[in-house]
């Protein structure tokens, strides 16, 4: 059975992730604060340790989904945005064993001027956090 590990996985997109995998792979989960109030599926999957400064090195995941971010996404403090956003990824990429790299980003990288450049053009400070993190 696939082992997967999700991150920011309280959010909107890896709540529902998480609920969708529950019963077919071999799943973790992972958010900075898991709420009293968490669903079952998400509190029994629920790994307790900070991941993002150390080797987890207990298990190798087949895929390790990253839809974790910085949850303001007004902020103008750029070095809030950057240390949730760009070197959280990096922590991720170098602290977790996986086989597969899923990260997921925001629509916040576009522009209307996006189309016509046919690449990311970023507005806010959020967005371009974002699109440094890929």
């Amino acid at each position: 059975m696939k082992k997967i590990l999700v991150t920011g996985a309280n959010g909107f997109i890896g709540r529902h992730l998480v609920k969708r995998l529950n019963n077919n792979y071999n799943l973790d989960a992972y958010c900075r604060n898991l709420p009293k109030d968490a669903p079952s599926y998400l509190k029994d999957n629920f790994i307790d340790s900070y991941i993002g400064k150390k080797q987890l090195s207990t298990s190798h995941y087949d895929y390790l989904i990253n839809c974790m971010a910085c949850t303001n996404t007004a902020s103008n403090n750029w070095d809030e945005l950057y240390e949730s956003n760009c070197a959280t990824t990096l922590d991720l990429l170098r602290n977790v064993s996986y086989k597969n790299f899923i990260q997921l980003s925001s629509f916040s990288l576009f522009s209307k001027k996006s189309i016509s450049y046919s690449q990311p053009d970023p507005t806010t400070l959020y967005g371009l956090s974002k699109l440094v993190s890929e």
